[in-house]
């Protein structure tokens, strides 16, 4: 596998999970998502009603709004609509007190709208001119980003005015943006802390963003305004169907669209048909009245070739007919359950490609106009585009989910290079755990046999993910095998020379612990290197790796650190050595040196290994776990190696909490239990 196909794998293991995250989101956020719906319900009806000239119905502060600020009456009206803005936020969050501050150029309060009960005209004075540079807004004005306190009494953003007639236990502060422009703040409050949440800022933030287009389209002539608007709304519901929830969330977006348009045409009935590249039904989304699974099942698969939808596919534009008894484009079929007078058929194109037809039908003549048609047809436009981002997120998901299955493949073999069961020796006790940060990981350990000895490793891959895991394999695979070569090489004198380590050198200088055996294994380490550097040099992937070579019987232990974390040898309850690196990582440079030093394991003693995953890890502020907290965990009475791994990882993953695993996560631990 070449470099470009491993980054365009490691970039889309990014964007998988970025979805996956996404997915989550939009799973705990459902009354976001309805406060979405509604908002297009309400900008369609604002579409309608400016091109049919009809006042807005209906009593949604929204509506009311636009309506207002159309009006030729005085700007008090306005801020009446803007109070009910103030005041619905406050009903729907629950707060118990809020503000709307609208702000000029310069962010000098030009208006403010406070809670209905603390409304008075001295109130709202004192507040026009102000420039927001303290407190909660002034941090909002600063950041443009929400405030959230959930509770003031610990958070230094809260200013208490000294004339404050009411506690404040939490708050949120919202800025209503329109580009990089500062239009206004909504502040909410509540007596109580904790009483806002992150999902409240949330929905905050999507309703202070309507609030924000309704400022912005105030200004505009109408006409104008209702295109705007449309292409607004369409664009959410691009974003809909950009969302990972896939086609179950673009179907009922595309049938909020399809009732929504026909309620606002007056239509008695509509359908809209999606086309595969055949020209064939793939999917019928009906109106309100008609659907039911079984006229949809009914409906897949036909040929669109006759009466007004037949029209429009061969001549690839919109049909509109005024009275079906004097129009031959419609075909009236014999079993047709209800009358049509009027019709209109809108084709939905993206370049050169018919994705589908959407239909309105009336029973009184005459009832479609030109003016809808123009407006259908920008709407088919819209929905064009978001069927063809649909599409492309399906064929992304289609490989996505094959590139999952093989990643669950990769990653089911990746757990049989690890030891099935560790080795079982008397006297010994030997315990792992192994934690991935993804599907695949780059970190491994392995406990093998080497003839009356045991190999031990435990290793961690630069980088992360497919790559990684990749390497993972060709390194264990290394190492397994070039340890279990048995020519040892040249004289035993030339061995010990090449591979003394510098200082305090061997445990026993008269030589009678240097077992040639495990000289020549650790020569693997060296072999290891050389093969990585000469032929995957332009990868340039390496590991850090720790072998050694276990005596059962004396409790030597003869290893190599190639560039890692430090092991620790633990007495009762002490540290009693560390193993320290003695050369560098494996695979970074040609014809590195590798010193062998070794240790003695005494009754009770216990040793153990890891890679950086677990001094790294961060909790939910960003900070490390750290050495420090690991050795303060292994100055305990130590009774087995699995219980000290329990210990490690329970005080590890309380210290995580739900902050994300950014790396690989992996222990090894070697006990060394009391004589009989």
């Amino acid at each position: 596998m070449n470099n470009q196909n491993q980054e365009s794998k490691e970039k889309l293991l990014e964007e998988l999970d970025l979805l996956r995250q996404q997915v989550e989101e939009l799973k705990k956020n459902k009354v976001a998502l309805t406060a979405q719906k509604k908002l297009i319900e309400n900008l369609l009806m604002m579409v309608r009603c400016s091109f049919s000239k009809e006042p807005i119905p209906g009593d949604n502060w929204l509506k009311n709004w636009m309506a207002i600020a159309y009006s030729s009456e005085e700007d008090s009206l306005i801020k009446e609509s803007l109070q009910q803005a103030l005041d619905t936020s406050i009903h729907l969050t629950d707060a118990e007190k809020g503000s709307l501050f609208l702000l000029d150029s310069n962010g000098i309060v030009i208006e403010s709208i406070l809670t209905s009960d603390d409304l008075t005209q001295r109130q709202r004075s004192h507040l026009i001119g102000k420039v927001l540079k303290k407190g909660l807004e002034g941090w909002v004005v600063q950041q443009r980003q929400v405030g959230l306190i959930t509770d003031t009494r610990v958070d230094d953003r809260w200013l208490t005015l000294p004339n404050q007639t009411y506690t404040v236990g939490s708050a949120l502060a919202v800025p209503i943006l329109r580009g990089e422009e500062l239009l206004a703040i909504i502040t909410l409050q509540h007596a109580q802390p904790h009483h806002f949440s992150l999902e409240t800022a949330e929905l905050m933030e999507i309703t202070v963003n309507h609030i924000a287009l309704v400022l912005e389209v105030a200004a505009r002539e109408i006409e104008k305004t209702a295109f705007e608007i449309q292409t607004k709304l369409l664009e959410n519901l691009v974003e809909i169907a950009r969302s990972p929830l896939g086609m179950e969330v673009l179907k009922s977006a595309l049938q909020a669209t399809l009732d929504i348009a026909a309620e606002q045409t007056g239509s008695e009935r509509g359908s809209l048909f999606l086309l595969d590249n055949h020209g064939r039904v793939s999917d019928a989304i009906l109106s309100r009245t008609e659907v039911t699974p079984e006229k949809r099942a009914n409906l897949v698969g036909m040929v669109l070739d006759k009466g007004l939808a037949g029209w429009v596919i061969r001549h690839g534009k919109l049909g509109l007919i005024l009275d079906t008894e004097e129009d031959e484009r419609w075909l009236t079929l014999s079993d047709q359950p209800y009358p049509v007078r009027s019709a209109l058929a809108v084709p939905i194109f993206r370049g050169e490609e018919l994705l589908g037809i959407m239909t309105l039908l009336h029973s009184q003549p005459g009832h479609f106009s030109s003016a809808i048609a123009r407006l259908m047809q920008a709407t088919a436009d819209q929905v064009a585009l978001i069927l063809e981002n649909a599409r492309l997120y399906t064929k992304l998901d289609e490989y996505s989910q094959a590139l999952g299955d093989e990643l669950e493949k990769g990653r089911q073999i990746q757990i049989d290079f690890l030891p099935y069961q560790l080795l079982e020796l008397p006297n010994w006790e030997i315990a792992s755990c192994f934690y991935p940060a993804k599907q695949v990981a780059g970190d491994f350990y392995d406990v093998f046999p080497l003839g009356n000895e045991v190999g031990l490793v435990i290793a961690d891959v630069c980088d992360k993910g497919v790559g990684a895991a990749l390497f993972m394999a060709l390194f264990r695979s290394l190492i397994r095998v070039f340890s279990a070569q048995t020519t040892l090489r040249g004289l035993a004198s030339n061995i010990l020379k090449e591979y003394e380590p510098e200082g305090e050198g061997w445990l026993d200088s008269s030589m009678t612990n240097i077992n040639l055996a495990h000289v020549n294994a650790l020569n693997a380490v060296k072999l290891t290197n050389d093969y990585i550097t000469q032929n995957h040099w332009r990868m340039s992937m390496f590991a850090t790796l720790f072998f050694g070579v276990l005596n059962p019987e004396t409790g030597i232990i003869s290893y190599i650190n190639g560039g890692h974390e430090q092991l620790f040898l633990l007495g009762n309850s002490s540290v009693k050595a560390t193993l320290k690196p003695t050369g560098p990582a494996v695979g970074m440079m040609p014809n590195a040196k590798f010193k062998i030093k070794q240790v003695q394991m005494q009754f009770g003693d216990t040793l153990v290994g890891y890679t950086d995953g677990v001094t790294e890890a961060k909790n939910l502020d960003g900070k490390l776990f750290t050495d420090k907290r690991l050795i303060s965990l292994l100055e305990r009475p130590i009774t087995s190696a699995a219980g000290l791994l329990d210990v490690i990882k329970e005080h590890l993953f309380a210290y995580v909490d739900n902050a994300p695993q950014f790396d690989d996560i992996t222990m090894l631990a070697l006990h060394r239990t009391l004589s009989q």
